[in-house]
């Protein structure tokens, strides 16, 4: 009977310790002036996606992924940029493919969309998504 009486307080006193936060990992903040700048631009003749960064001091990395459908099959294109502390950066994105210098466009595309997850210094992540073509 007192062995259970011990077990059970033990039990409660490990419940409360971890209700109340003692043992669960806190989240980091988005830094503080972290208006990380993301500027896509799609091409006139919607062969390519160009995309702007700036504002990168606290940022670690750059991860984006552009996904598409072209004659009703899923497409996509992506990448990872470490920024290194650089103040911007950008990339353009081809709606194709290219090989021996020569590029094969896709035609008929539909749901473009861009996304970009940035990975601040302490770890934080920040994702954006962006719609292209409906």
């Amino acid at each position: 009977m007192r062995r259970n009486s011990i077990v059970l307080l033990i039990l409660t006193i490990f419940t409360i310790t971890f209700l109340s936060g003692g043992a669960v990992a806190k989240a980091k903040p988005v830094p503080k002036k972290a208006n990380v700048v993301i500027r896509p631009a799609l091409a006139k003749n919607k062969k390519s996606v160009s995309v702007y960064f700036a504002n990168l001091q606290k940022v670690s990395s750059v991860q984006y992924e552009l996904s598409y459908l072209t004659n009703g099959k899923p497409e996509g294109a992506g990448g990872t940029i470490s920024t290194k502390k650089k103040y911007s950066l950008s990339r353009t994105l081809l709606f194709g493919t290219c090989s021996n210098k020569v590029c094969r466009y896709h035609t008929k595309l539909r749901k473009a969309t861009l996304t970009v997850i940035i990975t601040f210094t302490n770890g934080t992540r920040l994702t954006k998504i962006f719609r292209l073509i409906s």
